[in-house]
């Protein structure tokens, strides 16, 4: 018995010391910002912010839901907004699945409603790029093997899903135009003009 108490209070201390290093990686800029995707990585599988001793307020202190954890201003939580994470994840080049499981990790679930108490956030909708994967995930899982495989982007795998359209005609020349240079688009302006005198 006493092993087993001994065992879970190492544990909950060693969860700590995990959450403190997440900390002070964002909140410090301690060491290199590539130790932020592994570290959440580790919180997400170990989950370490379930339930931790936080020695500086002598508190065993738990979670039921990751979003309260991250929001919950320190030392019970981390005191940051979940966008501000995903940026650094993201300037970090974290990989696709991960990107997922923290856009997952921090959105209400369809099922559950806010209220005034609540300090959830919506889910989001749009191109986000984590949002584009959770939803491939969910829904069209072969298709989101593919992108972690590197076989496909996240945009073209969503509009291989359906899940987004393809850029029209118009915004393909549009966009072809900003990156062409100035010696291809007169080019292109002398096949326009040939194009125009050529006899119907």
């Amino acid at each position: 018995m006493q092993s087993s108490v001994k065992r879970e209070l190492n544990e909950l201390v060693s969860n700590n010391q995990l959450i403190e290093t997440l900390w002070g990686v964002v909140n410090r800029s301690e060491g290199n910002l590539g130790n932020v995707a592994p570290l959440i990585a580790r919180v997400l599988d170990t989950g370490a912010w379930k339930k931790r001793e936080v020695a500086q307020i002598g508190e065993v202190v738990q979670f039921d839901r990751f979003i309260d954890f991250i929001r919950t201003p320190p030392l019970r939580g981390c005191g940051w907004e979940p966008e501000k994470v995903e940026a650094l994840l993201k300037q970090a080049k974290a990989d696709q699945d991960l990107l997922r499981r923290w856009r997952a990790a921090v959105t209400r679930p369809k099922h559950v409603h806010a209220d005034g108490d609540s300090i959830t956030i919506k889910p989001e909708r749009g191109t986000s790029r984590a949002y584009t994967l959770t939803r491939l995930a969910a829904d069209h899982p072969a298709i989101y093997q593919r992108v972690v495989a590197g076989e496909l982007s996240a945009n073209a795998a969503a509009i291989e899903a359906g899940l987004r359209q393809p850029p029209s005609a118009l915004k393909q020349l549009q966009k072809n135009w900003a990156r062409a240079t100035e010696d291809e688009r007169a080019l292109f302006q002398a096949w326009l003009a040939s194009q125009r005198n050529a006899p119907a």
